[in-house]
């Protein structure tokens, strides 16, 4: 049965109190366990959100910030900021700051948002294309430790950190990264809540963020029309996940570069395969991304890999029998990010039972039957010695 690689789909509204939605059978700790990945619980700033045994679950205490989607690796979270909401032009650099700043007091041409951690690399990196060779500025105002969203000074600080290494990879020089400056305003004129959309800036002269001016800090607000608070349904055992925000971030350095770009040494990881591979192809199927894939025929069985789809859960390492596929931090950039064959087996028939397999490696073990029979045989043999023994 192939695995079927599918994107986040099935949205569910998680509280009739927060407009945040999930895809729980797009979670990877929900499909895999073992896996562990809690990144979005632990960014919560107001531990609103949590874990269930079949779905996520959210308290009232969602501020529908955004941090939470920012980090999640498959985009089984809505963002708070949609890509569409974006700018595709921006004359003379381009300044982020929160909804919250009075318009007063605001850049005419800054890019006004619900929360500036709800952000995702992807989306800084393509901020950084829409500024071209102008500055990319994150302001500050001193407004986050006190937020109703949580105390956090730089809540966008993390995921500035990884595209500024990410463009620093490539070769962006640094005058054309993303900067953080501070313009600290006095909190009194800081509001509880996050306006209403309406009472944003009016279209600016050039235009160039359209209805942007607020518009985007109510993308944190959006949901399908008619959506309802409901259950997930039942995982489909074919699907594997879609590493949506990956694929998001290759996709934005693409947009920067213009060409297929090796990955860069943060983005890259490298698979090795040792002679103890005896091809059971568990590591392909336990995959939640199809990073690898098995390739058989007739005559061959093989493992593929895509870097493109590796995200580095090591869920691989862990399920290999063996222990014969090692996954590690690649040390150069020089990966592309095509599909290549790790591995390949000669296989041949068993002469017990018929199927197909991989011979094994022990010198000492017969290649003329599969693993099944062979153990087999050895029991069989084990117990007739027994039988006899003197």
């Amino acid at each position: 049965m192939k695995p079927e690689l599918a994107p986040a789909r099935n949205l569910i509204r998680l509280s009739p109190h927060a407009r945040l939605r999930a895809d729980p059978e797009a979670c990877l700790t929900l499909r895999y366990p073992d896996l562990g990945c809690d990144e979005c619980v632990r960014i919560c700033p107001t531990t609103a959100l949590s874990l269930g045994e079949s779905t996520l679950v959210l308290s009232d205490a969602c501020t529908d910030c955004g941090r939470c989607a920012a980090l999640c690796p498959t985009g089984a979270l809505s963002p708070a900021v949609l890509d569409g909401d974006l700018p595709t032009d921006a004359p003379g650099g381009l300044r982020i700051e929160c909804v919250k700043v009075p318009c007063d007091f605001s850049d005419d041409n800054a890019l006004r948002v619900f929360c500036t951690g709800a952000l995702s690399v992807a989306q800084w990196l393509r901020l950084v294309r829409t500024a071209g060779v102008s500055d990319t500025t994150l302001i500050d105002r001193g407004w986050c430790e006190g937020c109703e969203s949580g105390g956090q000074r730089h809540p966008a600080g993390r995921n500035i950190e990884q595209a500024n290494a990410i463009l620093s990879e490539i070769g962006r020089p640094e005058a054309q990264r993303i900067r953080v400056v501070d313009a600290p305003l006095p909190v009194t004129l800081r509001p509880r809540h996050v306006p209403d959309s309406g009472q944003a800036r009016p279209i600016d002269r050039r235009g160039f963020l359209r209805r942007l001016a607020g518009d985007a800090a109510a993308a944190g607000h959006r949901f399908v029309a008619g959506e309802s608070t409901a259950q997930p349904s039942l995982p489909n055992g074919r699907r594997r996940i879609l590493p949506s925000a990956r694929l998001a971030t290759l996709a934005s350095l693409r947009e920067l570069t213009g060409i297929d770009t090796p990955l860069p040494a943060s983005l890259s990881h490298v698979v090795t395969v040792t002679d103890a591979c005896h091809g059971h192809q568990v590591c392909a199927r336990s995959c939640p991304t199809t990073a690898l894939r098995n390739i058989e025929d007739e005559a061959l069985a093989g493992l593929s890999f895509n870097p493109a789809l590796c995200i580095g859960c090591g869920l691989c390492e862990k399920q290999c029998p063996e222990q014969a596929i090692r996954i590690e931090r690649a040390s150069t950039r020089a990966l592309m990010a095509k599909p290549h064959l790790l591995v390949a087996h000669r296989r041949q028939r068993c002469l017990d039972c018929g199927t197909q397999f991989v011979p094994g490696r022990d010198a000492h073990k017969e290649d003329d039957v599969c693993p099944a029979c062979a153990k087999s045989r050895d029991l069989g043999s084990s117990l007739f010695a027994d039988l006899f023994r003197t």
